[in-house]
């Protein structure tokens, strides 16, 4: 009987201990996963602020969004000070540098400035919102041509004694008498509109054909002097043979004496405006065609390529290239093509 009192006792407390620690393992289980992961103080860091110059500013290249109904650009980071420029809402505002209540922007070589209450920081279409370092794609469009002649010679590259005459009127179609001057600067200006509604900031080199008085030698620098990322030049083709219809685009060759470096990207983006109109309009693509002997493409200093919308010896494209339907399928396939190239 003695034994088998023993017997009994020794197996409930081997029951017992077991039981207990399967429970101590399951809740020790359970805990571990309640349990948050405890990060060591050294490693908790804040991001550091930019550089401040000696005026008070943090210097940093942004861009903000006019969230006024019109945001004053002002001579001096005062109230009240005289007002340089009057920019609407929604347009973007490249910056240099900021304080608690200005932003002080660069416009012509001078220092201007806008308060903080007249813009915000760029959406999430070109960044993290909350984010300061949250830049645009910043392009460059030139309407080839304009409706003045200018005769002055501009060289033909960096260095060189050959001459060009600096801006053409361009062609004008046989059909309906088009200019080209005023054909490109209406696509220049669909495409610019279509680009900002994607989250694009755009410059145009002119915005009108009655006064524009402005070379190619002078696009080009004005495109380098913007911080665009490219520039994109539009224009249309003209041939002997009045059978020749469709698209191409063209920029410089790989052996370029100016700016040979440029020839990839160059290339790449005439490349991706031709795969994004053939994809959106059936025209007949003639290809890439690469040329040394542009005044705006060898003075520039960012990736550049032109796109040619038609041909205006052809009166069938002609008719097409005045419709709002041919307009608006060539400038959604560029933008197709701009997007492709930035992604």
């Amino acid at each position: 009987m003695k034994k088998i009192t023993v017997f009994l006792l020794t197996f409930i407390m081997i029951f017992c201990c077991t039981a207990c620690g399967a429970k101590t393992k399951k809740e020790s289980k359970e805990d571990a996963l309640d349990t948050p992961v405890q990060t060591p103080q050294d490693a908790i860091t804040e991001a550091p602020l930019p550089e401040m110059d000696e005026d008070g500013y943090y210097l940093e290249d942004i861009y903000v969004e006019v969230s006024a109904q019109v945001a004053n650009v002002r001579v001096s980071a005062e109230e009240g000070a005289p007002i340089f420029r009057m920019i609407d809402q929604g347009e973007l505002i490249e910056t240099n540098g900021y304080n608690d209540k200005w932003y002080r922007v660069v416009i012509e070589a001078t220092n201007f400035y806008v308060s903080k209450d007249e813009v915000k920081p760029v959406t999430s279409a070109f960044g993290d919102a909350d984010s300061i370092n949250g830049l645009p794609k910043k392009i460059v469009i030139d309407p080839c041509n304009q409706l003045m002649a200018n005769s002055n010679q501009d060289p033909v590259g960096p260095n060189s004694n050959q001459t060009k005459d600096g801006a053409s009127p361009g062609s004008v179609g046989g059909l309906y008498g088009t200019r080209e001057s005023q054909i490109n600067l209406d696509y220049a200006v669909a495409l610019r509109d279509e680009l900002k509604a994607r989250g694009y900031q755009v410059l145009l080199t002119r915005e009108d054909n009655e006064s524009a008085d402005i070379t190619n030698k002078q696009r080009a620098e004005f495109a380098n002097a913007s911080g665009a990322t490219v520039w994109i030049r539009i224009q249309t083709s003209e041939s002997t043979d009045p059978e020749m219809t469709g698209v191409m685009a063209m920029c410089i060759s790989e052996k370029n004496p100016y700016h040979s470096d440029l020839y990839r990207d160059s290339y790449a983006l005439a490349a991706r405006m031709l795969q994004g109109v053939t994809q959106n309009i059936d025209v007949t693509n003639h290809g890439i065609y690469e040329n040394d002997q542009m005044v705006a493409f060898n003075w520039s200093e960012i990736p550049v390529a032109s796109f040619d919308i038609g041909f205006m010896s052809n009166a069938t494209d002609e008719a097409n290239m005045i419709t709002d339907w041919y307009k608006e399928s060539i400038v959604k396939g560029l933008a197709d093509g701009i997007d492709y190239y930035f992604q």
